[in-house]
């Protein structure tokens, strides 16, 4: 059982001696299992931390070791697991959220001293460095022939350029892409912007020009009411703005020439902040 996630090791006992408490977030490999050779069922379990720094590993004795495991951000791909001996807090975030609910449930299961032959635990080995790579946070396509068609979208991405490709659609797997503050679809053939795109609510940037796109939905005017400070339309096909585009307050930089706009919507004095 084997996680990728960032991690920050917080040590209990320094901030007593007015020292800081936390070590800086790493990417970082995180192993349940058993040591080589150990017994497949009554085998000691352990959790491995494994960085590009210590490729061999720390290993944390599950049983009667962990005291608390706090979960309330499991959603958001974080959680903490509180360890005795030594006093340390693992703070896991930028987990993939199905990935960290499987390995939480198997730690559980071994803390309970529960049988758990069915979860596929790991054999704690030395992680390679591709393992513990830094996590990519930016990505450019320029092409047809370099977009992932067979592999996801790095999950850590903040920018994401798709350019000069020809899309037609907007690619479903971009809406699972959490930590987006950038992103750029423009010089496609765009046509619909879908709802799904308001699930990145820390979106700051959105550059669509040059694109055949119609509408904006009020959907996203609603979603990025608090984050969006540019939006580039420049070059495009639409005829008008739904009145809940007054609600991106927050927009500074806004771009809308070359559309087929007749009028803008009542309230658009609202948006002071335009520069």
């Amino acid at each position: 059982m084997r996680l990728v996630c960032n991690l920050q090791v917080g040590n209990r006992l320094l901030p007593t001696l007015n020292l800081t408490g936390r070590k800086k977030s790493n990417k970082t490999q995180l192993s349940l299992g058993r040591n080589p050779g150990s017994d497949s069922k009554d085998g000691e379990l352990y959790i491995m931390v494994c960085t590009s720094k210590n490729l061999n590993g720390t290993k944390y004795k599950v049983r009667g070791n962990v005291e608390q495991v706090f979960t309330k951000f499991m959603d958001q791909g974080k959680a903490t697991v509180r360890v005795k001996e030594p006093a340390h807090d693992l703070i896991v975030s930028q987990a993939d959220v199905i990935q960290l609910k499987s390995f939480l449930h198997a730690l559980k299961l071994g803390l309970q001293n529960k049988d758990i032959g069915q979860v596929k635990l790991s054999t704690l080995r030395p992680a390679s460095s591709a393992q513990v790579e830094k996590q990519k946070t930016r990505l450019v396509v320029t092409s047809r022939r370099d977009y992932p068609l067979t592999t996801s979208f790095p999950y850590s991405l903040e920018s994401l350029k798709i350019s000069t490709c020809t899309l037609r659609k907007v690619d479903g797997r971009i809406s699972s892409l959490k930590h987006l503050t950038v992103l750029d679809l423009s010089e496609n053939q765009l046509r619909d912007l879908p709802d799904d795109l308001a699930k990145l609510q820390h979106l700051a940037e959105l550059h669509l020009q040059n694109n055949v796109v119609e509408k904006f939905p009020a959907s996203l005017c609603i979603a990025y009411s608090r984050s969006l400070r540019l939006l580039d339309m420049n070059n495009n096909m639409l005829s008008c703005l739904p009145p809940q585009f007054c609600e991106l307050t927050e927009l500074v930089n806004l771009k809308l020439d070359n559309n087929q706009l007749a009028s803008l919507p009542k309230n658009f004095g609202n948006l002071i902040n335009l520069s």
